[in-house]
Parts: structure tokens; sequence; C-alpha cells
């Protein structure tokens, strides 16, 4: 596995002519165009882009960031990031399906792109284009871009705390401490956007990737360097205060968010 995850596999980079080149990213640029397109009115598909929607445009309504509501009422099922980022799009250009959907569709140009730049520095440039073109036309990769929903986000986040771990045990095996160290970062932040946005799960998905590579690999060594202070820090920073600000504001939010969400449901059949 480690040879596909580094800068020294076997893989080697193709060069390209000018013409492929050219020809290339420009296909590149159109197939991750067509992401941010959306062809005339498409409503909502019920009920998860709707309530996605509706729980932004109260926060914006209410001026509360920190308690999510949905026709009033409270809907403690996942964290705000999503919806911040929904109230934002919101905020600017204005509330409709459009607007509502805009974080999902940068998720899905985002994935192209963090998938182009992991590629080239290790494969060359036509690996970067094929990879970018391959998640850029990817059925899944299409769809979700084109839903007000978590998936999308989600997903880039994981992909990008992947590539991040990924370049930090390269670097830190080569030696280069300051590229280590930024990948470090990225990951933390990244996982702490995972949990923003789904909870307990922007740790475990990566987190088990991580644990299952290092046994593997046999380089179980390389784990307790993840939890280096400065890049922990960054991502308490950004995960601890919504959750202390909710724990405060409602001291029934623990047992349905924390305990109901991540562990209870798992054992009852309601």
């Amino acid at each position: 596995m480690g040879p596909y995850l580094t800068s020294g596999s076997r893989f080697r980079s193709e060069p390209l002519g000018p013409v492929a080149r050219v020809a290339l990213w420009l296909l590149l640029a159109v197939a991750t165009s067509l992401l941010l397109v959306e062809a005339g009115h498409t409503p909502f598909f019920e009920p998860d882009e709707a309530r996605y929607a509706e729980i932004p445009r109260e926060m914006l309504a209410t001026g509360d960031f920190v308690a999510p509501h949905l026709d009033g009422h409270r809907y403690y099922e996942k964290p705000p990031l999503h919806y911040w980022a929904v109230a934002a799009s919101m905020k600017v250009f204005g509330e409709t399906e459009q607007a509502a959907r805009i974080p999902s569709k940068l998720a899905a140009v985002g994935m192209v792109v963090a998938a182009v730049l992991f590629a080239r520095r290790r494969y060359g440039e036509r690996v970067a284009i094929l990879a970018g073109l391959i998640v850029a036309t990817s059925l899944l990769v299409v769809a979700i871009g084109r839903l007000n929903i978590i998936d999308g986000p989600l997903s880039l986040a994981v992909a990008t705390s992947a590539f991040a771990f990924a370049a930090f045990q390269e670097h830190e095996r080569s030696g280069d401490r300051a590229r280590a160290r930024a990948a470090l970062y990225l990951l933390h932040v990244s996982c702490a956007a995972a949990v923003m946005l789904k909870g307990l799960v922007g740790l475990v998905l990566p987190g088990g990737a991580i644990l299952v590579w290092a046994l593997l690999s046999r380089r179980l060594a390389i784990v307790p360097k993840l939890f280096s202070p400065g890049p922990l820090v960054a991502f308490l920073a950004l995960v601890v205060p919504w959750h202390v600000a909710i724990a405060r504001r409602d001291p029934e939010w623990f047992d349905f968010y924390v305990v109901g969400e991540h562990f209870r449901r798992y054992f009852e059949s309601g």
C-alpha cells in the first residue's frame, strides 16, 4: 500500500505534448464548470433538500446560528456547518433553490481540485488531469453536487483529510518537517470540518482508515505524531466552541445529539 501513497511509487510521469496539454486542461475545465451549472429551475427533492434550506433560512430570520430550528422546532440531528454555509449563500444570492445548492456545488468542484493537486505532485500532469476528469464526471459526484445535502461537503472534508494524511506520512518519512507540519494542520482542519458537518463520523472515517493503513504498513509509530499540540489546538478551536455554546443553551442537547445520534440509535429499532 505504501508505494501507492508516496512520491517514490512505481508510477512514472508521462509528459504531455502542447496540443494534448491544452486539450486535456480545456476538457477538465469544461467538465468542472458543468458541476456549477443548473439548467432552468429545479425544485427541491423532498425531504432533505427542503429541510437543509429551511433551517438556514430560519437562522437568517431569527439571527440564531447556534441552535438549529426547523419550522420553529429544535432540530439537533446534525451540527451546523452546512447550515451556516447555506445561510451565507442565501444571504448573498437570495433565498432560492440555486443559492441553497451552491455549497454542495463548490464541494464537488473542491473534490476535483483536491484530486488534481494530490495526483500532480506524485504522478505528473497527465495523471492529475485524468484523475480530475474521473472525479468531475463521476455520476455520484455530479448527483450530490446538485443536491442541497450534507454528503457533498462531507465527502470533500473526508477526502481532503485522506490526502492530507498521505502527504503528512510521506513528508514525515522524507524528513521534510515544514511540509509534514503543514499537511498535519490540513488533516486536523479537514477532520474538524467533517465533525462540524456530521459529528463523530468525521473522526471515525479518517481515523479508521489511518489505523488500518498503519497496521498494514507496520507504521503504528506514526499514530502518536498525529496529536501534535499545534494542529490539535486548531482542531479543538474549530470544534469545541459550538458544542459548548449549544450545550449551555439547551441541557437536553447532549443526550439527544451526542448520546442519541451517535450511539443509542444503533441499539434501537425505532
